[in-house]
């Protein structure tokens, strides 16, 4: 059932379809109000593959699990002073930070809706939805408006403590509805496979083709270039010529997450997304795709594997 505004929601971004989003309203999904203190890693049992998800704010870090963050699909809260968000969408594997902040003024945010198969965000303050990915406003009063984004970092337990036993990490206490879905996002068929579930094709327009929607892969943006780099390309590291500048992208021994770093005397990041196809393409649909030689060959070989696991799902 979807929740009747209070404000006036005609305003939306030209390239919305408003048919087929679903528009839930504030609070789809517990939201996660992060408090002040933490508890160390180290205090904190954990597997050590567990995925964790770090904010990183003028030289102070926080973590998160990316397990509870699936089903909160935020969390909000402020580190070393700067407020901050933290939005995670389990099903296309897309965490990106924003800065909650319209015009100077501090919103409040949670999960409202979905779109293109991506969970769109809602403030309090203007009931406006929000494109998780990029920052923009898509529908409501502040359509238009862009959140200033920055990336999140996907790493795990066992890194973390060999990095830094200290860091802090918030732990949520969802609901029992919030536990049961962690689990069922985070199953092999979704989290490690790639499936879309239930009414998540009725909000998605037409697929870019040029890789399978469920393609894992590293989105890099700076300005207006955007590119994809498939994880079954960049096997080993790769170094391109990104905007003029050589950019290094491989892929973390430890967590085997890709990450891209600018061969420069700085070694500087650009804004990184890990995410799937179909998410970097529907917010990027402009984007480029890195290629190799055997790039036709590569993604065929993914194609085939695709198609092999979503049969044998059927059969069984």
């Amino acid at each position: 059932m979807e929740i009747q505004p209070e404000f006036d929601l005609g305003r939306a971004d030209p390239g919305f379809d408003v048919g087929r989003a679903r528009l839930s309203g504030p609070d789809m999904f517990q939201r996660f109000r992060v408090p002040a203190e933490g508890k160390p890693l180290r205090n904190v049992k954990l597997n050590p593959t567990e995925v964790l998800i770090l904010v990183e704010r003028d030289g102070q870090r926080i973590a998160f699990t990316a397990r509870q963050l699936s089903y909160h699909h935020i969390a909000q809260g402020k580190l070393n002073g700067f407020p901050y968000l933290a939005a995670f969408c389990g099903v296309c594997h897309s965490g990106m930070g924003l800065v909650p902040l319209v015009d100077g003024r501090l919103h409040n945010f949670s999960a409202g809706g979905l779109y293109d198969g991506l969970v769109l965000l809602i403030d309090d303050e203007s009931k406006t939805y929000w494109n998780h990915i990029t920052g923009e406003g898509v529908h409501g009063p502040l359509s238009g408006k862009h959140l200033e984004t920055f990336p999140l970092e996907i790493t795990n337990v066992k890194k973390e403590l060999e990095r830094d036993p200290n860091l802090q990490i918030q732990i949520s206490t969802p609901n029992m509805f919030g536990r049961f879905f962690s689990r069922f996002i985070h199953s092999k068929p979704y989290f490690d496979h790639g499936r879309f579930p239930p009414g998540f094709r009725g909000t998605m327009g037409k697929s870019d083709s040029r890789l399978p929607e469920m393609s894992s892969g590293l989105g890099v943006i700076e300005g207006r270039n955007t590119r994809f780099y498939p994880v079954k390309i960049i096997q080993g590291g790769i170094i391109d010529d990104f905007g003029g500048k050589p950019l290094k992208v491989a892929i973390d021994e430890i967590t085997h997450v890709p990450y891209a770093v600018f061969e420069d005397k700085d070694e500087s990041r650009p804004l990184q997304i890990f995410t799937r196809w179909y998410g970097f393409s529907y917010s990027y649909p402009d984007c480029t795709v890195y290629k190799t030689l055997n790039y036709e060959s590569d993604i065929s070989t993914e194609r085939s594997e695709h198609r092999s696991w979503r049969s044998s799902k059927k059969s069984s």
